[in-house]
């Protein structure tokens, strides 16, 4: 799908916006028409009373959402919030124009302008912020062609604030949703690096462990020339490693007096079984010879 028609096309879970409504004192238009309001709020906004300008928009919205002046109105409302500085404010009027008014407005700039703004929030330490609005964008235009790129900034935040779970599932979109992407060679890597993290904590946890393996094996082999190959395959050997000690040292344990011999050769097997390429797997070998001729005599 060529991108310029793929901007909006919302997920079914993107994040709830309220139409405006029009309150008992505030938010209430000062003329009768929606025409007379527009001409009221061009007057002020051509005075440089930006405030006021700003409220007449918004009342008009409110007032009269499907009039014809409404989109103008919600576009210019915007602007005058990113001309006074107001940016959360700003991002939310330019988000509420793209998600009401998607036919009356230029996707691709104001998409733009969103994205600078979370970037804006994140250069300035306001992780939390910038966070919730790189997903915003990504819910409101899944196909736009910088999603990628807000994306991986979301999946990067998540993951400095340890938040391994969440930062996976975004990092994953990447990858399912947008694959060839620059972004998703960068985001198999990071998705890698957050399991190997989940799998450190859950060591014990069989279904994490493969998941993780599994995930940094594929990465290294459909991303040969990853920038971060080095510290992926570290990785996938430190978790082979822990692996391959667990299982042996799972299998010794039914080695001693308190089992039964056979109760150490079936394990053993099992493990020879599941794993006869590791490093243990010749010691084993000798053992269940030794256990074989203790059998025999």
């Amino acid at each position: 799908m060529a991108d310029e028609a793929a901007y909006l096309e919302p997920l079914a879970s993107v994040t709830a916006i309220e139409r405006k409504t029009t309150g008992w004192i505030f938010g209430r238009p000062s003329a009768g028409t929606p025409a007379a309001q527009m001409e009221l709020a061009r007057r002020l906004d051509a005075e440089q009373s930006l405030r006021h300008a700003a409220r007449a928009y918004d009342a008009l919205v409110r007032r009269w959402p499907h009039a014809p002046e409404a989109a103008p109105a919600q576009q210019r409302l915007a602007e005058l919030q990113d001309a006074r500085g107001k940016l959360q404010k700003a991002f939310a009027e330019f988000r509420y124009l793209l998600h009401f008014y998607p036919g009356q407005a230029a996707p691709k700039e104001i998409l733009d302008r969103l994205l600078a703004i979370a970037n804006h929030y994140k250069d300035e330490g306001r992780e939390n912020v910038a966070l919730q609005m790189f997903l915003q964008i990504a819910e409101l235009a899944p196909q736009w062609s910088k999603t990628p790129q807000a994306l991986l900034q979301a999946g990067l935040l998540q993951a400095a604030d340890r938040k391994w779970d969440e930062a996976v599932a975004t990092f994953e979109r990447i990858s399912a949703n947008h694959p060839g992407s620059p972004e998703a060679e960068a985001a198999a890597g990071e998705a890698a690096h957050a399991l190997y993290r989940i799998a450190r904590r859950f060591e014990r946890d069989e279904a994490v462990q493969n998941r993780a393996l599994a995930s940094l094996s594929a990465t290294l082999r459909d991303y040969p020339k990853h920038t971060g190959r080095e510290k992926l395959q570290e990785e996938l050997d430190d978790l082979t490693a822990r692996r391959y000690n667990a299982h042996y040292e799972a299998a010794r344990f039914y080695d001693s007096p308190r089992f039964k011999p056979e109760t150490a050769v079936t394990a053993y097997e099992e493990f020879l079984r599941r794993f006869p390429a590791a490093p243990q797997a010749e010691e084993v070998r000798q053992r269940l010879d030794e256990l074989d001729e203790t059998g025999r005599e």
